[in-house]
């Protein structure tokens, strides 16, 4: 029942503390282990929560209750999906990709609107601004890989503000789209600074400033982003925030 699959999704979830835990306190060998077996434990779980969630959206009675306990559901299968595909990819030394060409901005887009409708429950506005470029950009990339690095990216820089105290610098996370000859860029910008001894270590693995971190993300995310042919870059000027930039190779038939 419901409540069964909450518990089994909360168990999990501790589960993914424990990992943590182990990455931060055992060797380089032990961590890789560590960081397989997790991918094991915890990927067929989340596809089966997920899997009794859409069971019980599919039901034919109107249970206001029911239902939105099934979506809380479907949202935990799909971060511990997010959570075990970064940790096999981490502790691959390739990444396999499957690209195909999309509407760079339909992506982006409707990667944020998920951001969105999770974080406006908490805080009740919007945080965002994502701003449509005047022709349609194609890229030819694999979509998982361009939705996860704009989830992980968007998802810190929101984080960031969430601790600015100053109210006048907190500003709004500005997202928009440029194009040169060969690669298509994605911008975000924040007015949150990344400390001058942070940034050098930024994309070192398992490097993190968060009390309960991995320190997986960023440095998973350039190696998406350099296995799609293209790259990420972070910069944060002293006094003018912080800039991510994904580059992705544009589509041409």
């Amino acid at each position: 029942d419901i409540r069964h699959i909450i518990e089994l999704t909360s168990s999990y979830l501790r589960t993914v503390r424990a990992y943590e835990a182990a990455i931060k306190y055992q060797s380089l060998r032990s961590m890789e282990e560590a960081l397989r077996n997790a991918t094991h434990e915890m990927r067929d779980p989340a596809v089966a929560i997920g899997v009794c969630a859409q069971l019980i959206l599919g039901t034919p009675e109107d249970m206001k209750t029911v239902v939105e306990r099934a979506r809380t559901i479907k949202d935990l299968s799909l971060r511990l999906e997010h959570f075990a595909s970064l940790v096999r990819d981490s502790s691959r030394q390739e990444i396999y990709t499957h690209p195909s060409h999309f509407s760079l901005y339909d992506v982006v887009e409707r990667q944020m609107l998920l951001i969105q409708v999770e974080r406006e429950k908490k805080h009740g506005l919007k945080e965002y601004e994502l701003s449509k470029p005047a022709e349609n950009i194609e890229v030819l990339a694999d979509g998982n890989h361009i939705m996860d690095t704009i989830d992980g990216l968007a998802r810190n820089a929101l984080e960031a503000r969430e601790g600015e105290r100053n109210f006048e610098r907190k500003g709004v996370l500005k997202i928009w789209l440029t194009t040169d000859d060969r690669y298509a860029h994605i911008h975000l910008h924040n007015l949150q600074q990344i400390p001058s001894e942070v940034l050098p270590r930024i994309f070192e693995r398992y490097f993190t400033t968060k009390r309960y971190g991995l320190g997986l993300g960023l440095d998973i995310y350039r190696r998406y982003m350099e296995a799609n042919n293209g790259s990420l870059e972070i910069v944060s000027p002293v006094g003018e925030g912080t800039t991510a930039t994904m580059k992705v190779p544009l589509y041409k038939p």
